[in-house]
């Protein structure tokens, strides 16, 4: 069952209803202009349900969690007990702890002296297995009261990313390699070397221009080259787009990020392109 309009989207596998979804893990993606609900079935090994709701942060967080809230009661894919429930938090509070600084009671503390005292938050963590650190995040209070499943866990999308990426990097072994993820007001760029993580970070930006001006001022301070460090693309950029324009001018080896074999075996993405919902995908395989 297919059904799009301009600010839903909403694909099912026929065997989603074949068998019981106790068996099937959820991720569900949050950020302030989207809802997004992906069902992925470890039996069959591919995602088997899909679906986007547009949403408008106005008002402050209460308004936001009421359509939340709202949207999670009416959408039938949210309305089963899982195995497993995912949440994925985006945003761009959130700060790498290495291993080896990392005390569970001195979250707050690192949080706080990184990226400043925010109002009505909690502080989280996820450990990143491949990067050897700890990716301290925000998450709103309220946001767990509002989310309408019995058990599930939250995870920041940048433990995603970098999980997904490292991976990738690993398996790749070059001595540099560029990685940025596209969000509607921020992005994150990740630099690795050798397999190892070398950078992270991520910058807000209103304009292609802002946009270009801070790639390249990572470029610069990394003695990275335009033309022999290319870079690999996910998230909300598409080849048509401001953003890609300004970016290919600048660095023309680009590449978006590349399907696994569980997205390639899943024919409800199949017109769906697979590194806008690479963090999504990502969190399910990575095991967060």
């Amino acid at each position: 069952m297919d059904n799009e309009t301009t600010t839903s989207i909403s694909k099912t596998d026929a065997c989603f209803s074949t068998a019981p979804a106790s068996g099937y893990q959820l991720v569900v993606g949050l950020n302030s202009n989207s809802i997004q609900l992906l069902v992925f079935d470890p039996e069959k090994n591919r995602f088997i349900a899909f679906s986007q709701k547009d949403i408008q942060f106005a008002g402050g967080y209460q308004h936001y969690f009421e359509q939340v809230k709202s949207h999670l009661s009416e959408n039938q894919l949210a309305g089963h007990d899982y195995k497993d429930v995912l949440v994925l938090w985006e945003s761009q509070r959130s700060t790498l702890i290495p291993n080896a600084l990392f005390e569970p009671a001195e979250s707050e503390t690192f949080f706080h002296f990184n990226l400043g005292t925010g109002t009505d938050e909690k502080i989280c963590s996820d450990k990143l297995k491949t990067a050897e650190v700890y990716n301290v995040f925000a998450i709103p209070e309220g946001l767990e009261e509002n989310l309408n499943f019995k058990l599930f866990r939250i995870r920041h999308h940048a433990s995603a990313f970098i999980e997904s990426m490292m991976v990738f990097s690993k398996h790749n072994m070059l001595p540099k390699q560029v990685f940025i993820n596209v969000h509607a007001t921020f992005f994150d760029m990740l630099v690795t070397e050798n397999g190892g993580l070398l950078f992270y970070n991520s910058f807000a930006y209103k304009t292609a221009e802002d946009f270009i001006y801070f790639v390249l001022f990572v470029y610069e301070q990394l003695k990275l080259s335009p033309e022999s460090n290319g870079i690999i693309l996910s998230g909300g950029i598409l080849k048509n787009s401001a953003l890609f324009e300004i970016l290919y001018k600048y660095v023309r080896n680009i590449d978006f990020a590349l399907p696994n074999e569980q997205y390639t075996n899943s024919y409800i993405l199949k017109d769906n392109p697979v590194h806008t919902i690479q963090n999504l995908t990502a969190s399910v395989l990575c095991e967060l």
